[in-house]
């Protein structure tokens, strides 16, 4: 897990006189990641559409995230 690689990186930092830095950015709680392969053979990887916890799912039935240009997009930069 990413919490368990974040402690193990700090328990060997501490131990050394090296200046360290550590950042933790796991994804979304509700949000899972996939990896599957193209009909090309080429691996791919992604997020299904996030699930929100069902305490939550019918607070904001009407609400759509804005879907400017910039949003999701496929390829950065």
């Amino acid at each position: 897990m990413i919490g368990d690689d974040a402690i193990g990186f700090l328990d060997e930092a501490v131990t050394s006189d090296r200046p360290f830095f550590v950042g933790v950015a796991p994804i979304g709680p509700h949000s899972e990641l996939y990896r599957s392969t193209s009909a090309e053979g080429l691996p791919t990887k992604g997020f299904f559409p996030p699930v929100p916890a069902k305490r939550h799912e019918d607070l904001y039935p009407e609400l759509k995230v804005p879907r400017t240009p910039n949003y999701n997009p496929i390829e950065v930069g």
